[in-house]
This record gives structure tokens, sequence and C-alpha cells, in this order.
């Protein structure tokens, strides 16, 4: 290999800037890198190859200090170094681009790259510094815009550009080119031969093979974890590249002449004010999409493939209905579901989030846009839906660990595959790609793009979005360009050239988008190691997932020993009163049962919040008006005779707490209120609605004045279950509801819908799931939950109402559902355990002298040792030792 310019003779030559030698990790299900070595010079550029799961992204985390190798060794300059975190990494001049990006939603462009800075910097220092190296690597970048507003592509500049700003010494560029024009590509590789003459080593990972062979003085190739070849690219050719990444040439596209049939897509003045500031106005969009047919649409990200994807899709539905047809129907106001039904499937760029829940499995992942696994009443087939993702997993290769391997465990190339996988299995009539091959290795590559071709010579229309040049040149039979809104006339494709669309995506095709060009430019000027540390794991650890609770349990107890002592109380006999006395007889058990029916009910509506994202906090409120509301009917019922009362009690507890619970929907859906004050106000509000009436109007006459209302009727009490006992058929309304809950969520499509909004919500707007109804449905379970516990309790153990109704169950619940893991199994298991609490409390202080407040320190210590323990689920501990950062041994 040949010295970088102006480098020592070999005599004095200069160590490698990196070595790794014998890189090995494994995960419990694969070995990532197998045995890995690796060497580059200074101011070498590196090219890292292979498929996706190769171990490139493994290999490169290593190096930054992501993740730790089980074996093997790492030389800086010559010194063995122990990179244990990317602030080490940074410390010692290495700069990464990841492929998926680290940045803050939340926060600025320039917020977020100030993070990784010198804080002796200022903020407005960094901003021009931005601007300054955006210009100078003609990457368009604003540092003022929210991170949230970005477009994919526009996320990867930022970090390009946080990188450079590091001057490092190693630069780690993960796909960077796939965001840029290619006159821009060209600048950059000027940019990139520059800083390799300054000495700067730069590993570049990138499935262009013709990029890596005109710009990589080097080459390490990967296959299955192992290295499989070193080469000079610029000796090698596309063919022997793909040889050694994959064990085998790509197979070549065939193409056939164009047969098209009718039109099916037909955009006609489509022109769409953008949603936000930070958008793109989409203006007078014409263009049209014909069976058999492959439609690409170029341009540099942010100039509105966004818009014009999501009012195609139909997540965006503000279109005028005539502007957007498909199979010949007005479309343009129908939502992302209508659209399927008229047989339009989408893939989109954001692969995790969007095309994925990325906490489900593949299976479940099927049922956002496929519906052949449910039966017409909603019941989810759960044989029928694992063996059509096997058959997608096995028709386009896709490797994972079966049907229910959860979406973020695959690679990003695996996972594409297989969204685009359930969406050509759906034998569209329009399929709608954006970015098919982004970031995929050449062998996925060459397999999304032969099947996207294969689907359109069975007559499908498809449109392809892409910032790829090479990609649409090679599977489109026509071209537009975007640019600002606009959209260049369509050009076929053996009239297309790289040189005139890279002029297009200039804008240069027309006099107004020059105009608007220019006006968006004016206006766009504007010490020592830790001995231990949490290491992020590459996937959540589903033992912690459920062993979490126990350890918090176990730490509560041992705090609760402590309590004992320095109260001056015998540990032994404390726990005994809390965790022995409230089981160990049959009345005990019964009253433990009394404790754990409100708390379970009212878990089990919450879990359908928490699942669904919406924060209910006001079951307390809840609870006390369907109390109220049971208790009106009661004393409405008293005297009266017949089967009928005590399911009407019931009902109108439940209707009582839907009510209430839905005054929370309506201030979020219609005023966008925090559901989080509003339900917490709510509670306050019920409760004086409850003092009005046994003060008031309810008050018993012959109560001594106590406020009160009289006991009620013995026909409107609940039946017990057994003599002696206050256990009611409650405790089988709580189980009963706890084995409907697990059928709602893991057997029903509506379940499955109501979880993706909680989990992923732009996979719940790609798919078609309403948020109004997710936000509906899951307050109104919830409120009826809570207040069905409430009729449960005053017209059950306490037979009438009192101004302590209000028990506290409703904050108590909200513990009982996340330490049960708002699965119906866990809760019934954490209701228990929290009556247990409730119990002790009462007999602390009744036989030890303690507050009963107890019980209070008790459940909160259990909330915030959970919330600790939950620590365990994405991130391990590693004992690191005391030595300096980079310091290794010798």
């Amino acid at each position: 290999m040949s010295s970088p310019p102006n480098s020592p003779d070999a005599g004095t030559r200069p160590p490698p800037r990196l070595q790794l030698s014998g890189i090995t990790k494994r995960y419990p299900a694969v070995v990532a890198n197998s045995g890995v070595s690796l060497t580059v010079q200074p101011g070498e550029i590196h090219a890292v190859l292979g498929e996706n799961g190769a171990g490139k992204s493994t290999l490169m985390k290593i190096i930054y200090g992501s993740v730790k190798p089980d074996e093997g060794s790492v030389q800086f300059n010559g010194q063995t170094v122990q990179v244990r975190n990317p602030q080490e990494a940074r410390a010692l001049g290495i700069a990464m681009v990841f492929q998926h990006f680290s940045l803050f939603d939340t926060l600025t462009v320039a917020e977020n790259v100030w993070l990784g800075l010198d804080k002796s910097l200022s903020l407005a220092d960094v901003t021009q510094r931005i601007t300054a190296k955006a210009a100078e690597y003609g990457l368009d970048v604003d540092p003022l815009r929210p991170v949230h507003t970005l477009s994919v592509g526009e996320m990867q500049r930022v970090e390009i550009i946080r990188a450079l700003l590091t001057n490092p010494k190693v630069l780690i560029l993960d796909e960077p080119t796939s965001v840029l024009t290619p006159q821009a590509v060209e600048k950059l590789f000027v940019v990139l031969r520059k800083l390799a003459s300054e000495g700067c080593s730069i590993l570049y990972i990138s499935h262009k093979l013709h990029e890596i062979r005109a710009l990589c003085t080097a080459c390490t190739v990967l296959r299955g974890g192992k290295v499989t070849g070193v080469c000079n690219p610029a000796e090698e050719s596309n063919a022997s590249l793909s040889r050694l990444m994959i064990g085998a040439e790509p197979p070549a596209l065939q193409h056939r002449t164009v047969q098209t049939g009718a039109t099916v897509l037909r955009l006609q003045g489509l022109s769409l004010p953008r949603a936000d500031q930070f958008g793109v106005d989409l203006t007078d969009i014409e263009f049209e999409v014909k069976a058999g047919e492959v439609v690409g649409i170029a341009g540099v990200s942010g100039n509105g493939q966004k818009e014009l994807l999501y009012a195609l899709s139909g997540e965006d539905a503000r279109a005028d209905a005539a502007s957007i047809q498909v199979a010949g129907q007005n479309a343009g106001r129908m939502g992302p579901r209508q659209r399927r039904a008229l047989g339009l499937h989408f893939v989109p760029e954001e692969r995790l989030g969007r095309g994925a829940v990325p906490t489900m499995g593949l299976a479940h992942n099927l049922l956002l846009t496929r519906t052949s696994s449910v039966s017409g009443s909603g019941w989810i087939k759960v044989g029928a839906l694992q063996k059509h993702a096997a058959d997608i997993i096995a028709r386009f290769n896709v490797k994972a660990g079966g049907p229910n391997a959860a979406a973020k465990s695959l690679s990003g190339g695996n996972l594409q595959k297989f969204i685009v996988g359930r969406e050509i299995d759906a034998n569209p009539k329009l399929l709608i790609v954006s970015q098919p091959t982004w970031g995929v290795d050449v062998g996925a590559a060459a397999q999304i793009r032969g099947s996207i071709l294969a689907l359109r010579d069975a007559g499908c229309a498809v449109l392809v979005v892409s910032e790829e040049l090479d990609e649409l040149f090679e599977i489109c039979d026509r071209l537009h360009v975007v640019a600002k809104g606009h959209l260049s006339p369509s050009v076929p494709r053996a009239g297309a050239t790289v040189e005139r669309i890279g002029e297009w995506m200039s804008g240069l095709w027309h006099a107004d988008v020059q105009a608007h060009l220019a006006q968006s430019r004016v206006q766009g000027n504007v010490g020592e190691a830790t001995m231990f540390k949490l290491e992020a794991r590459p996937q959540s650890s589903r033992l912690w997932t459920y062993g979490s609770p126990l350890l918090a349990l176990a730490v509560t107890v041992l705090i609760g020993v402590a309590l004992f002592m320095a109260l001056g109380k015998d540990p032994v006999r404390g726990l005994q009163v809390f965790f022995w006395e409230p089981i160990k007889s049959q009345y005990a058990i019964g009253e433990l049962m009394v404790k754990a029916t409100p708390l379970l009910l009212i878990a089990l509506g919450l879990a359908v919040c928490f699942r669904s994202n919406v924060w209910n906090i006001g079951a307390e409120g809840q609870f006390v008006i369907g109390a109220v509301a049971a208790g009106g009917m009661a004393l409405l019922a008293d005297k009266s005779t017949g089967p009928w009362i005590v399911p009407a009690i019931l009902l109108a507890g439940v209707l009582g707490g839907m009510v209430w619970a839905g005054l929370t929907a309506l201030l979020r859906d219609k005023f966008n209120a925090n559901e989080i004050l509003v339900s917490l106000m709510l509670v306050y509000v019920a409760t004086l609605v409850l003092g009005y009436l046994v003060y008031g109007p309810w008050k018993d006459p012959m109560g001594y004045n106590f406020p009160q209302t009289k006991m009620f009727d013995k026909v409107t009490q609940i039946p017990r279950l057994m003599q002696g006992s206050r256990v009611s058929i409650g405790l089988l309304l709580a189980l009963a509801g706890a084995a409907a809950l697990w059928i709602f969520l893991f057997r029903t499509r509506a379940g499955f819908a109501q979880q993706v909004g909680g989990l992923a919500p732009a996979a719940a707007r790609y798919a078609g799931f309403s948020s109004r109804k997710a936000l509906w449905t899951a307050l109104l379970i919830s409120g009826g939950a809570a207040g069905l516990a409430g009729a449960l309790e005053v017209a059950g153990p306490i037979g009438q109402l009192t101004p302590y109704v209000p028990a506290g169950y409703g904050f108590a619940a909200i513990i009982v559902a996340f330490v049960g893991r708002l699965h119906p199994v866990g809760m019934i298991l954490s209701a228990i355990l929290m009556s247990m609490f409730y119990i002790g409390g009462e007999l602390a202080q009744s036989r030890l002298g303690l507050p009963k407040s107890l019980t209070g320190v008790f459940q909160g210590l259990l909330l915030f040792t959970l919330l600790a323990c939950d620590t365990l689920i994405a991130y391990r501990i590693r004992w690191v030792g005391t030595r300096a950062p980079g310091k290794g041994a010798a």
C-alpha cells in the first residue's frame, strides 16, 4: 500500500493511527465480530465493506467506545487504549457519524451540535461555526431549526457537520453521501481527500462500490463477522468487491420494454401549505403513474419529499379531494386505511418508529398494514399471523430470529427487506417507496430492486422517491426532480443524465423555482473515570423486564428493615405484620382480596391508558364519581325489589367513571389540554362533589349529623362469595376483567392499534389508526373500570357514601400497573402485594404503634426503587476501573 503524501520513508514511518487486533464481540444470539483485525494508517481513507449484519456497525461502535469487545485490543498511535465511552473516543480525536442518528428531537440543530463540543464555546459561536462549515461542505443546514422538523436526510447532514467540527484524527463515516447531490458528493470527496492529506484517517462505510473505488486507498471486507479480504479498491471491480462481500455477484436487473396500462395515480394541481414553519410548501404538483411503470422522484432531502409523501400516503389529508386520484377515485381527503383499500401501499423512509414498531415482533408488525390474519370480528389468528410473517422472512431472505424477533433487533437492511416485503406481498395496485435501499448492502439492494421490477412487470404502478441517483437510473422508466416544493417535468430514463438531473436538483428547470430558491436562501441566513458505568444493552433485557419488580421489592424490604430499626422496632416483627399476617388465615386472605379488588380493576383500566401513551392520573376522581353514581342509584332503589337493582348500581358506577374520564378526553381532544393536569384537577372536583352530597342533600337525617348517607338497603348490596367474609362478586369481575384485557391487548386488532399509538405514534399514523379513537377508548375504558371499582366499594364493604370513600386506590393503582408491567397477570400479583401494604399499615398502627401512613412510605419506596431498577432493562452495570481516560495497559 502506498504511503500517504508527505509521509516519512518506511524506515521512520509513524505507527498506524488505528490498529485493531483479534476483536471479538458476542451477543446471546450471534457473534457480531470474530477475531477481526484492522489497520488504518495516518492520512488513509479506509473502506469497510460488508453485508447488512456483517458486523460493520458493531466494529465501529467498539472503536467509538459505545460497545466493549469481549476479546482483542485497540491501539491508537501505537499505544494500547481502552476506549470505554464516546467521550474518551472524542478526547482521543475519534469522531463518528452513525447510520442511526443520535440527535435529541426537542433541541435545535445548534444545541445538538453544542452537546458534543468544548463547553467553553458559546451557543452563538457554535451556530456561526455550523453555518460556516455547512457552506464550506455544501451542506444545507439551518442551525436554528428544531431537529424534530428535519427529514432523515437533513438529520444526516447535521451528524456530518457535528463530526467535522471536532477536527478529528480518525473520522468514521457511515453512508455519508446518501443525502447529497452528485455535485455535493464530489465536493465532499475533495474535502475528505484534503483531510486525509493533512493526516486525518477516515473509515468510510458505504454500499456504493463506485464511490469506494474512486475515493478509498484501502478496503477491509467483512462477512459473517469475520474479515474475508483486504484490498486496494482502485485495483478491484464492482463485481470482485461484491464477491468478497456476499460470496457472489449481485444478479443483473432485467429491464423489459415498458408496457403501461391505465393511470393508477394522478396528481392535478396539488398545492399544500407547509404544516409548520420549517416545512416546505408544495406548489402545483402534477404527475401521473400508470400500471406497469416505475416513476422516480429525485431531489436533495428537505425539498418537499416529506410533505409530498405524507400527502400521498394519507397521513396528511389536507389536500383537495380531487388533487390526488388513486385508481380513478378522489383520494385527497382519505386516510391511509382508505387508500390501502384502493390498493395503495407505502414504504416509508423511517423504518423504526414509523414503518415498524421497534419493540414489537415482526409478526405483529404485519398488522400495521395487513389484515389477512385478522377475522371479520377483529380477532387475531395468531397461528396464521406467525406463518404469514415466516413466509415473508423466507421469501425476502430476511435475517431474523423468527417471526417474534423484535423489529429493533434487525439490522437496517434486513428490516427494510421485511417492510418492503410486507407491502409487496399485499399485491398492491400502487406501491410508493421512499428510499428503498438506503443503507442496504449490495446483495439486499439488488433483491429489493428486483422485487420492485417484478411487481412492475406484474402490472403494478410504482413510485420511487430516492436521493440515490444510481438507484433511480437503474429501476425507473421515467424521472422527475423535486426542488423547494416544485416538481420538474418528467424525463425518460434513456434521456436522463447525472449532470442534467443534478442541475434539476438545484431547481434549474424553471424560472419561478429559481426565484423561490433565491428567496429561500435570503430567509435562511438567520479527571478520573468512575469505577462503574452504565453500558447500553444492544437490546432490552427480557430477564430484567420481569426481574426488575422483584429486585425493587427486595430493595424495598431491605429499606423497610432499616426503617423499623431506626424507629426502635423489631424488624422481624415488622415484616411479619406486613407480609405474613395478611395471609395467615382464611379471613385475612379474604380481607386481602377485598383490598385487591378495586386496586386490580383500576390498574387494568390504567394499563390501557399507559399502553396507549395516554396519561390518566385521575383514576381516583373517576373512582369517586363511580361511587357517587352507584350510591345515588342505591338510594333511588331503596325499598325496591327485583334482580335489576345490583346490575343497575354497577352500571351506574361504570357510566359515572366514564363520564368523568370523558371530560379529560374532551378537553384533550378539542383544546389539546394536558390530560395529566386535567385528570388530576378533576380528582379534587370529584371530592368536592362527594362532600357537597354527603354534607347536603344526601345526608342521613338519622345519622347524628355525621356527613354520610343512610346505609343502603340489603337488596342493593353486592352479593358475597362466601359466608363470614366480605369478599364479593367484585373479585370475580376483576379477574374476568384481567382475562378480557389480555384478550383485547394480545388477540384483537383493536388492542394492537391501541398499543401502537403508545409505542410508536408515527407508526400509528402510517397505519391509519385514529389517535382520537385511541384517546377516547383508553380514557373511557379506564374511567369505566375505576367507576366500577367505586361502585363495588360503596355497595359492598362500605355500604354507604361517606367523605372517606377516597381511599387512595386510584393513585396506588398507578404503582400496581407499573409493578405489574402493564400485563394482566402481573397486575393481579402486584394488586395483592399492594393490598398487603394497605393491611400491613393498619396492623402496624394497632400492633406496633406506628402511624398508618407507613403504607404510603412503602408504596413510594416500591415505586422509586422500581424506577431505578428499570434502568437495568436497557443498561448493564460494568466495572471500568479507575484509570484515567484513554489509558490502557501497556
